[in-house]
């Protein structure tokens, strides 16, 4: 499994349409804490995956959290889907 930042794949300040669309395209799974990801799922934006952490979470919740998402969903079963965390 490949994770890459936006800022990693030099995506940083592009526009969050965008990056859902590009996500998709890559079958990636978007992991998040801005609330506009959110408001372009409900406003019907195609989209593999978005997993939607609070900011608040430690970086231990997170892990924990995306590896049983992971080991409890198949592809099938997150096509679509807003996990939260």
């Amino acid at each position: 499994m490949e994770v890459r930042t936006l800022v990693e794949m030099d995506r940083l300040g592009v526009q969050d349409k965008e990056n859902l669309a590009h996500a998709r395209r890559d079958g990636r799974v978007l992991v998040t804490h801005d609330d506009d990801f959110l408001r372009l799922a409900a406003e019907g934006a195609s989209h593999a995956v978005i997993v939607y952490v609070p900011r608040e979470r430690s970086i231990g919740d997170i892990v924990r959290g995306l590896v049983r998402i992971a080991r409890a969903s198949s592809e099938e079963d997150l096509r679509q889907q807003i996990r939260f965390l």
